[in-house]
């Protein structure tokens, strides 16, 4: 089965938003009020920090985020430890967890 289908359903069934298909107007309307968005190197997460998301995690590896990460205030840049460029596998799940719970 594709995954994305299963992902929405599973998603939808514990009763969150989902989005999948949205057209792009309607997502930057959701995303304004968005209390906190994480996101990778991506439109979206760029979307989630120019539409006025509350907070915004913006994962980065492959890319350096000093050329490629949305600017504003409310945004937090997260990298693996070590030297960039880095794969995406290298970062922990615990760190990223650590920086969401201590914006919450």
């Amino acid at each position: 089965a594709p995954l994305l289908p299963y992902i929405s359903g599973l998603a939808a069934a514990q009763g969150h938003l989902v989005w999948m298909a949205a057209p792009l107007p309607r997502v930057a309307a959701l995303l304004s009020v968005t209390r906190l968005f994480v996101g990778g190197d991506s439109g979206l997460t760029h979307l989630a920090a120019a539409a006025g998301a509350a907070r915004v995690v913006a994962l980065y590896g492959p890319t350096n985020p000093r050329v490629w990460a949305p600017v504003g205030e409310q945004v937090t840049v997260v990298t693996p430890p070590g030297p960039l460029p880095a794969a995406m596998a290298d970062l922990p799940v615990a760190q990223v967890l650590e920086v969401v719970r201590g914006l919450l």
